[in-house]
């Protein structure tokens, strides 16, 4: 559950979550992957924070490993996280 207390804290466990991922796939040779959102109202994390460190991080590992993927997609099911 997101605390403003323990934001560094929280954006370290998104990034590391999405980082693990792209590592497993990689390893897996896996070259389409699909991402759900990750963070969601229901742990509290803020939706815009959410969706920088998402971008942010898959579009850094993808600067190291784009030889290894042909596409990223992200997967939203509503209005509020495509905006």
């Amino acid at each position: 559950r997101y605390n403003v207390r323990y934001r560094t804290a929280a954006e370290n466990a998104l990034h590391s979550c999405y980082r693990c991922c792209m590592q497993l796939a990689k390893e897996s040779k896996m070259r389409t992957l699909v991402f759900c959102v990750i963070n969601s109202d229901k742990r509290g994390y803020p939706r815009d924070e959410g969706a920088n460190i998402a971008l942010r991080t898959i579009r850094r590992c993808m600067e190291h490993f784009r030889e290894d993927f042909d596409r990223i997609i992200f997967c939203l099911d509503n209005d509020a996280d495509l905006e």
